[in-house]
Order: C-alpha cells, then sequence, then structure tokens
C-alpha cells in the first residue's frame, strides 16, 4: 500500500468518526441551523474533501453531504460552500479536529474515536496513558502466569535485607561464610537400597565418605567397607 492510498484509508476511517460524533450530539443525523451546526458541518467537509483527488467528483460528494447533513441548507448555498472548500481543503491532525469539534476525553473514549484527538488531552499525555495501560495489560498477563510483582521479590532480595549489616560484617564476608557452610549429600543406608540426606562435614575427607554399591559398580572404592581386608579373620568381609 501506497502512503497516499494509506492516508487515503485514515481519511476515511476519521471521516467516519466525525459522522459519528455529529450523530451523537445532535441525536441523528442532520446537524441544526445555528452557529455550531454550521461550524460542525464545515469541519465534516473539510475531512470529506481530502477523502478524494481534487475535481468535480470532489464538488459532487460534497454536496450529496451537504443534502445529507443540513438539509435545509438551499441549493446555491451549498454549491458555493462545496465550491469553496473543495478548491483548498484543510488536511486536518487529530488533536486540531478536535478542537475544531470541541470533543473531550470521556466522549473519545465512550464513542471510541481514535482518530480524533480530545480538546482536553494533548498528544504527549495520551501517549503517557499508552504506556501506563500497556504496564497494567502486561502485569496482569504476568500475575496470571503466576509470576510474583517486583515490590515482592525485591523486598525479600538479600540485597534489600542486608543480613551482613545484623552480623556486623561486610557483604563479602558475610557471603564467604555462606560458602562454608556445610552442604547437603547423598548417603547409602545399611541395606544399601534406601538413600538418606546427611551433612558433608560429618566426613573428614574424600576417603573416608562411604560410595554406594549403586554408584560405584562394583563396590571397590575407597571407603568402601565391604572391601575392608580384616588381618584377624584372614578374609574379606
Amino acid at each position: 500500500m501506497t502512503t497516499s492510498r494509506k492516508w487515503a484509508a485514515v481519511h476515511r476511517v476519521r471521516l467516519g468518526h466525525v459522522r459519528r460524533l455529529l450523530k451523537y450530539r445532535y441525536r441523528g443525523p442532520t446537524v441544526p441551523d445555528d452557529d455550531a451546526g454550521r461550524e460542525d458541518l464545515r469541519t465534516l467537509l473539510h475531512v470529506k474533501a481530502v477523502c478524494h483527488p481534487p475535481g468535480p467528483d470532489r464538488v459532487r460528494k460534497l454536496i450529496n453531504e451537504i443534502e445529507l447533513t443540513a438539509p435545509w441548507k438551499d441549493t446555491n448555498a451549498a454549491q458555493k460552500l462545496a465550491d469553496e472548500i473543495a478548491e483548498k481543503p484543510l488536511t486536518l491532525k487529530a488533536d486540531t479536529l478536535g478542537r475544531m469539534l470541541r470533543m473531550d476525553w470521556v466522549t473519545r473514549v465512550g464513542l471510541r474515536l481514535w482518530q480524533i484527538g480530545p480538546e482536553d488531552l494533548d498528544a504527549e499525555a495520551r501517549k503517557q496513558q499508552r504506556k501506563r495501560r500497556d504496564r497494567e495489560r502486561k502485569g496482569d498477563a504476568r500475575r496470571d502466569q503466576g509470576r510474583k510483582p517486583r515490590a515482592e521479590y525485591e523486598g525479600k532480595s538479600l540485597s534489600r535485607l542486608k543480613p551482613w549489616e545484623a552480623e556486623g560484617i561486610s557483604r563479602a564476608s558475610w557471603y564467604r561464610r555462606q560458602n562454608r557452610e556445610p552442604v547437603a549429600q547423598v548417603c547409602p543406608q545399611t541395606n544399601g537400597s534406601m538413600r538418606q540426606v546427611c551433612p558433608q562435614s560429618t566426613f573428614l575427607n574424600p576417603v573416608d565418605t562411604p560410595v554406594s554399591r549403586h554408584e560405584g559398580g562394583s563396590g571397590k572404592h575407597r571407603g568402601d567397607v565391604s572391601s575392608v581386608h580384616h588381618p584377624e579373620s584372614g578374609r574379606r568381609r
């Protein structure tokens, strides 16, 4: 899609939004014959004109719009107004269009008129609102997946609790002490089939650490009590 065709599609969507707003405001498809109605009619025609290329077809489209929206306008006045706007239509931005139509934020959200900027909330404020809604939507998705909020896991982190300050030592010393704590290790029971967890610190060195038959294959490893020779009996037990 080329740029010109893309913007033509945007203008058509914006035209539909302007029609929806005027229909909601005046409780029908026509505008009244007063200052507010005539001003809104001109704004509608400017949006309508940029949807069509210059030429007689543009003028005809504007006259048809006047007949539908302002049937109280006579033929000569409608022709004059259509010629004037068709010759040099205004390409209105969203915020400018919102100010000309006097539309607020509540109306924009209620009617879902996203192509018209509200006069009480500028583009930067709307950008911040979109970011906030995006953060809330992603946060809800993370909570649905069972993830903890940032405040919760940061509040329980060691960097926030700082247990080394309670012990009166430095952070590096505290972590070094944690690395020296006894580490749990799997040890065999007497029958050789069941296992239990016992602290590694109960053994003096790797030679004293028993090894299971299931892990050692033949069982003839250092520390295996079945391979210890007893001189009194003259045999291995």
